[in-house]
C-alpha cells in the first residue's frame, strides 16, 4: 500500500472521510496474519468509513498451493481451488444490486503464462459467487484471462475486459472495481484505466466472497501476492479512491481531526514560504 502524503492530499482526504461517514466497509490485511486463520480487520479502519462488522470474519487456509507470508498470500503454484474468505453478501452488505466497491491489492511476481491444456480460462485475483464455489453464476469475478489481459465477469455471462494496462513484474498494484447502478469503473492505483457497462449484479445475500478464485474450466492462478482486500458497500468516488490508495488503513493516516489540523498548519505554511519570498 502506498504511503505518500502531500498536503493537498491531506485536505482532498480530509474531504473524502466528511463525505464517507455512510460508507461501511470489510478489509482484510493478509500481511499481518501468520498460521492458517485468516480473519478480517476489526479495528478502526480507513478515516470516516464505518467497520461493517465488529465481529471478525474468519476463514481457514486450506490450499496447499497458496502460503501465508509477510507479504501477504503468495499463489505460487497452480492453483484450483482458490481462498474462501467465508464472507457473505449479507455480512459484507453488498446483497442486491446497489453500489458496491471493490478494492484488491496485487503484486505480479512474474508474467502470466498459463497451463495450455485448461484451454481458454479465467483466473480471478477476487471473485463473488452465490455459492461457495467459483462454477456457473458467477456475480462478480476479476482477474485475467490466459492472454493476461485483465476482465471484469459479471453474472458469468457479460464480461468486460479492462484496457490493457503497463504492470511489471514485481509491481504492487491497488485493483478497484467502482459498480454504480450498472456502470463499472476500473481504476488501477489512482488512475482509471476503464469504464463501462456491465449487465447487472443482483448479489446473492448467501454467496461468499473468494480470492484466488477460479472458474467452471479450472482456471490457474499463479505467480502473484495479494496483500490486501476492502469491500466497500457504496460506489467510491475517483478521490475517495485515490485516498484508499495513498493511505491505506487507519493506522497508516491521522485521524478525523488530525486530517483539519495537518490541513491547516499546511496552509498555514503555504501563506507563510509566500510571505517570505515576498
Amino acid at each position: 500500500m502506498k504511503n505518500y502524503i502531500t498536503i493537498a492530499a491531506l485536505v482532498a482526504a480530509g474531504a473524502t472521510s466528511a463525505n464517507a461517514e455512510d460508507i461501511g466497509v470489510t478489509y482484510w490485511d493478509f500481511t499481518s496474519q501468520s498460521g492458517n486463520t485468516i480473519s478480517s480487520y476489526t479495528g478502526d479502519l480507513l478515516d470516516g468509513y464505518t467497520n461493517k462488522n465488529t465481529t471478525a470474519i474468519t476463514s481457514t487456509l486450506s490450499n496447499a498451493n497458496v502460503s501465508l507470508t509477510d507479504a501477504g498470500l503468495v499463489f505460487g503454484a497452480a492453483n484450483t481451488a482458490g481462498v474462501s474468505l467465508e464472507a457473505t453478501g449479507n455480512a459484507l452488505g453488498i446483497a442486491g444490486n446497489g453500489n458496491k466497491t471493490f478494492c484488491i491489492t496485487v503484486t505480479k511476481n512474474e508474467d502470466f503464462v498459463y497451463d495450455t491444456t485448461a484451454g481458454n480460462i479465467r483466473a480471478a485475483f477476487v471473485g463473488y459467487s452465490p455459492g461457495n464455489g467459483q462454477g456457473s453464476g458467477v456475480d462478480i469475478r476479476f482477474g485475467y484471462m490466459n492472454d493476461g489481459k485483465l476482465r471484469a465477469e459479471f453474472n458469468g455471462g457479460g464480461t468486460t475486459a479492462p484496457a490493457a494496462t503497463n504492470w511489471a513484474v514485481g509491481e504492487e498494484a491497488v485493483f478497484t472495481l467502482v459498480m454504480a447502478g450498472n456502470s463499472l469503473t476500473v481504476y488501477k492505483d489512482s488512475e482509471q484505466i476503464f469504464t463501462g457497462t456491465h449487465s447487472g449484479i443482483n448479489t446473492n445475500g448467501a454467496g461468499k466472497l473468494k480470492v484466488g478464485a477460479n472458474d467452471s474450466a479450472g482456471g490457474i492462478l499463479k505467480g502473484v501476492t495479494i496483500s490486501s482486500l476492502a469491500v466497500f458497500t457504496e460506489a467510491l468516488t475517483a478521490e475517495q479512491v485515490a485516498s484508499y490508495v495513498n493511505y491505506g488503513v487507519a493506522a497508516a493516516i491521522p485521524e478525523p481531526s488530525a486530517f483539519g489540523l495537518l490541513a491547516g498548519l499546511g496552509a498555514l505554511a503555504l501563506v507563510g514560504a509566500r510571505r517570505r519570498r515576498k
